[in-house]
């Protein structure tokens, strides 16, 4: 996760959605709608992530990369982005 968000940041500039949109999805979820904005730009950023988290439905993958997380110590969590919608973490 940390390498997804790692490279997601300098791909689209950040991985905060009131950044990458310039809208609260929370209060403007009409105009993001509207705007079309989630057919171009979310599309493009779904499908990064998809096809950075795809491998580790494959076992070897994913038991390779717990092991690089145990390994790395210096692992820290992912901040919660309050401006999703969701309030998921980004």
């Amino acid at each position: 996760m940390q390498e997804l968000m790692a490279d997601f940041s300098p791909e689209f500039g950040s991985a905060q959605c009131r950044k990458l949109t310039g809208l609260d999805l929370e209060a403007d979820h009409d105009e993001f709608l509207a705007s079309g904005f989630w057919e171009t730009s979310c599309q493009a950023q779904i499908e990064f992530a998809i096809s950075r988290i795809a491998p580790l439905t494959d076992l070897d993958s994913w038991e390779a990369a717990l092991t690089g997380v145990v390994a790395d110590d210096s692992a820290t969590p992912v901040p919660v982005d309050s401006s999703c919608a969701s309030g998921d973490a980004y």
